[in-house]
């Protein structure tokens, strides 16, 4: 017996595109960081990740291993993407928790040069006063 929620479901997954399901998955978040980290195979847990994360007062939106196990010995890279903008407590947290974290991205604090170079001025400004 199908329902109408997994005609709907089918429908919507069979119309939408390669991008729009990414987007769906990954949707952006303004105040969102990405780390890359590396650990070998017998040392993954999600749940040490999601700790990690949660011990440095972020929350975990996405976590994908990147680069698949090939043996043993090889090492696995995992994407985490944190609801925070300064990753860099999540990347010490990471490490105490044994991950060794290789990247990071976060977004910018200005969103144009412009509002860059405004700022600069009124801090040039008050220091002048």
């Amino acid at each position: 017996m199908t329902l109408k929620h997994d005609i709907a479901t089918q429908k919507i997954s069979s119309e939408a595109s390669a991008t729009a399901r990414l987007n769906r998955l990954f949707p952006a978040v303004e105040e969102a960081s990405t780390l890359i980290a590396v650990c070998r195979p017998a040392d993954y847990s999600a749940s040490r990740i999601a700790m990690a994360v949660e011990d440095a007062d972020a929350r975990l939106l996405n976590l994908n291993i990147i680069a698949p196990e090939t043996d043993a010995d090889a090492m696995m890279r995992v994407e985490v993407r944190v609801g925070h903008r300064n990753p860099s407590a999540v990347a010490r947290s990471l490490e105490r928790y044994g991950f060794e974290v290789v990247a990071t991205s976060a977004p910018s604090l200005y969103t144009t040069a412009e509002e860059a170079a405004d700022r600069v001025a009124e801090l040039l400004h008050y220091i002048n006063l």
